[in-house]
């Protein structure tokens, strides 16, 4: 995320992406976002059996985002149900 001019957390934009911007894990965050987010990342491996070889074994999401490695890509979404008074809370109590 990004600050406007008076220091405030810039939360959503026009186009409800150009407030964020991805990082790297060498540089972090862009100096003109330098507020970072949260992150979540998923491993998953599959134990496929019935393969002739890796190259031919394909996600179906691996056309669409054009991965490098056969089945190098997947989607997967993220929703934050948590009752925000309880998870400040637990946040407060159990990770700080």
């Amino acid at each position: 995320m990004r600050e406007d001019e008076g220091g405030r957390i810039v939360t959503d934009s026009a186009d409800h992406r150009s407030h964020v911007a991805y990082g790297s894990h060498k540089t972090g965050c862009p100096k003109n976002h330098p507020v970072q987010l949260p992150a979540i990342k998923v491993n998953i491996r599959y134990g496929i059996s019935n393969c002739k070889g890796c190259r031919e074994c394909h996600l179906a999401s691996d056309m669409m985002m054009g991965a490098m490695v056969p089945g190098g890509s997947l989607h997967a979404d993220f929703w934050n149900t948590w009752h925000q008074r309880l998870l400040t809370k637990m946040v407060l109590q159990k990770l700080n």
